[in-house]
């Protein structure tokens, strides 16, 4: 929630974007992809409903992550040079 608040306030005030933030954009839509779900839950759901506990869920937010984040990088690569 702290992060939804943090980019509708952004929003609000027109700031723009970091590119943290850019990066981060299409991940709800990533995990949602990755684990077949189409409900509506939040990322944060979807990975705490798939691990056994909190402290699993945060480990397992952070590899998921950087896969997402590798992912994005090899799609850039192929159309940089494609």
């Amino acid at each position: 929630m702290l992060l939804r608040g943090y980019s509708l306030a952004r929003k609000e005030v027109g700031v723009p974007p970091t590119e943290p933030e850019r990066e981060f954009e299409g991940f709800q839509s990533w995990v949602e992809e990755k684990y077949g779900i189409n409900s509506g839950q939040s990322w944060s759901k979807i990975i705490i409903f798939y691990s056994v506990d909190e402290h699993e869920a945060l480990q397992k937010f952070f590899e998921l992550f950087e896969e997402y984040l590798n992912r994005n990088k090899s799609l850039e690569l192929d159309e940089n040079c494609g």
